[in-house]
């Protein structure tokens, strides 16, 4: 089985459509920077699972 995926950056949070777009031509899976996790560079350069669901939320 072919997996399709890219990554995004933290702009494409807020770019709904987007990712819809995304869904729609067959990418399943999306790598991101993590960086675009809340709370990683406070944490020193780590995620909290809290950040990480909030990111898979949105």
């Amino acid at each position: 089985m072919i997996k399709i995926d890219t990554r995004i950056s933290a702009e494409w949070i807020n770019r709904p459509d987007d990712l819809s777009f995304l869904k729609q031509i067959g990418v399943d899976y999306v790598d991101i920077v993590l960086d675009m996790v809340e709370g990683y560079q406070e944490a020193g350069g780590r995620v909290t699972r809290v950040g990480l669901e909030n990111v898979m939320e949105n």
